[in-house]
């Protein structure tokens, strides 16, 4: 372990002075090819975890390092282009109005964000870079990279211990470059994943020093470092289950080693029950996403192409070589491995479930790295068998880096690094939206969701002091507020914002059935801050919702929504909302702005809101 920390020192180093030296990517991914194969010439570069060290292994290490670390700087430069999406403005604005360390502990500041999750490690991040960098995204961005380099690092060190360095540089590389990570890397408000992965594998790392240092002090240290990951985010939580499969020494010492991390555990419950109401601990999304038994018999598939694995012959390479490797291990009589790598998959693949008609690339961090290690697991075998052939061995490992770093495929699979059309999007929202929009104006755009805008709008008029700026509409039918004029309408096309003919803002549109029955009932229950909802009378067809933007107003950005159900919900205030109905056959029918108001409680103690047309 010592001879590790001057060469990751050194690997940082050498990974950040050479990439602003490089003058393109493609040159700066020739040069990371070129560094495997003097790396693969290396003796020490195929060796196993030794102890001792020399100046032969530290160059090792040092060079291992820089090729994943240098591969995402090089494949990410120009992440900074970015601005504020998706959940960004709400982080930030939660951060600003209620500052971050009550996230922590106010039950009633944290569910402004979520009733169901609990993840204050995401405001902390994110509000601390507020501190520094005010509303400048680049800063973010580059705190995010250097967020994803400590990931690296870490893992380095934990995988060290079972795979060679050269194995180990492959595994980290691939992760870099898959679809997950290339969306994590431009999504700000997915740092807890990165960050609360990075303290699991440091939380890892304490737990096998335990042993090999004989110092319980690590098992607390690991303690505290998981406390961190579980407030990062719900799936590091298992860790506890997985940690004593990690070494295969005697149960009792395992026990005493791991002691620390259950008394974490048990905290975490008690502080999430205290934080989410005992109601919610393990309520999700409630009813808002289902998931269906097609959706169940989808998961293997969507699990390994999300990751990036899409053309036949490699989609089969990750399931064979863990296959192959849990013969290798079953067959020597190893039985640790397989309960190992079912325990691991277990962990997983369930916090997956109940979102996998949702699945999304950003949310396959955790399983895109925990696959890439078993791939890494697998050819590992497949290298000591090969290890009389040395040519055989470095031509496996050539092909698989020269496939993935040159033609980039998993990358560019990626929505925001195939082309960089949505991240301009909504660069050029959030500069009209917190900087050019004067207040009478009106953007028409698809992007975005309303609480994004309500939120960009409450940073605009609260931390710029330059008022509330322009209405963002999706819809017309539903958006217009009245008694307030619009000067000029914007509409979103085509990479650029234009001018609306006046016609347009002001013109008839069509909003569907006036006639048309429809009916809506919301329940809100203060005592277990639940929102039950029914719309009706049609059983086909789909229903949509449409949220605030503030001040009552409704953008219009509609979001499926089952005809029934519940989901877990804090109603601090006066909900205006919207609903609409699209018929099989085609033609749909909007319901008017209606308001649920948390004060106003009828006998049973709920607020109520019944609208019906007929």
């Amino acid at each position: 372990m010592k001879r590790c920390v001057p060469a990751i020192m050194l690997g940082i180093i050498a990974a950040l002075t050479i990439f602003p030296l490089l003058s393109s990517n493609r040159f700066g991914l020739f040069a990371i090819l070129l560094l495997i194969v003097f790396t693969g010439q290396l003796q020490h570069a195929w060796g196993h975890h030794e102890e001792n060290s020399d100046k032969s292994t530290t160059l090792v290490h040092i060079l291992t390092l820089g090729i994943p670390i240098g591969l995402l700087w090089i494949m990410y430069e120009n992440v900074s282009d970015g601005s504020w999406m998706f959940d960004d403005p709400r982080i930030l604005r939660s951060a600003i109005e209620f500052n971050i360390l009550p996230h922590f502990y106010d039950t009633d500041v944290w569910r402004q964000i979520s009733s169901s999750l609990l993840m204050p490690w995401m405001v902390l991040s994110l509000g601390a870079d507020y501190h520094i960098n005010g509303l400048a995204p680049t800063g973010f961005y580059y705190h995010h990279l250097l967020s994803f380099t400590l990931l690296i690092i870490v893992a380095y060190a934990v995988l060290r211990t079972t795979l060679p360095p050269l194995l180990t540089s492959m595994v980290l590389s691939i992760f870099i470059l898959t679809p997950p990570c290339a969306a994590s890397v431009q999504l700000l408000m997915t740092r807890h994943y990165v960050e609360g992965l990075a303290f699991t594998l440091a939380a890892i790392l304490c737990y096998q020093l335990s042993f090999r240092k004989h110092v319980h002090i690590w098992s607390w240290a690991g303690a505290i470092l998981y406390a961190l990951a579980m407030s990062a985010k719900e799936v590091f939580v298992p860790l506890v289950i997985v940690l004593p499969l990690l070494t295969p020494y005697p149960w009792r010492r395992k026990i005493l080693r791991l002691y620390p991390y259950v008394v974490a555990a048990a905290g975490y419950v008690f502080w999430r029950c205290h934080m989410l109401g005992i109601h919610h601990i393990l309520a999700g999304y409630g009813d808002v996403h289902k998931t269906s038994l097609s959706d169940l018999v989808s998961l293997p598939t969507q699990l390994i192409t999300q990751i990036g694995w899409k053309s036949t012959l490699i989609f089969l390479v990750p399931p064979a070589l863990l296959i192959f490797y849990l013969y290798h291990n079953i067959r020597q009589r190893s039985f640790r491995p397989a309960v190992l790598v079912l325990a691991v998959a277990i962990v997983v693949v369930l916090p997956i479930v109940p979102v996998i008609s949702i699945l999304s690339p950003r949310m396959m961090l955790l399983p895109s790295f925990v696959l890439c290690v078993g791939v890494g697991l697998g050819l590992n075998v497949v290298l000591m068998k090969c290890d009389q052939w040395r040519p055989v061995r470095e031509v496996i490992v050539y092909i698989v880096f020269g496939v993935l770093i040159l033609e980039k495929s998993m990358v560019e699979q990626s929505t925001f690094w195939k082309n960089r059309t949505v991240v301009d999007d909504y660069r050029l929202i959030c500069e009209f939206v917190l900087y050019k929009g004067d207040d009478d104006t009106m953007l028409m755009t698809d992007a975005g969701s309303a609480m994004y805008f309500f939120s960009l709008a409450w940073l605009r008029e609260n931390v710029l002091g330059t008022g509330r700026g322009p209405l963002v509409c999706r819809d017309l039918c539903v958006c217009k507020e009245p008694g307030r004029s619009i000067a000029q309408g914007y509409v979103l096309t085509n990479g650029n914002i234009e001018k609306m003919h006046p016609d347009d803002v002001v013109g008839d549109v069509d909003c569907g059935r006036d006639n048309a029955e429809l009916s809506v009932t919301i329940t809100y229950q203060p005592g277990t801050r639940t929102m039950h909802w029914s719309f009706g009378p049609y059983q086909e067809g789909q229903y949509y919702y449409a949220g605030p933007t503030g001040r009552g107003r409704v953008s219009g950005h509609f979001t499926p929504f089952p005809r029934q159900g519940q989901c877990p919900y804090t109603l601090p205030e006066p909900l205006s909302f919207s609903v609409k109905y699209v018929s099989p056959e085609g033609w749909h029918a909007y319901s008017p702005v209606l308001t649920i108001n948390p004060a106003a409680l009828n006998e049973k103690g709920n607020a109520t809101i019944v609208w019906q047309q007929q």
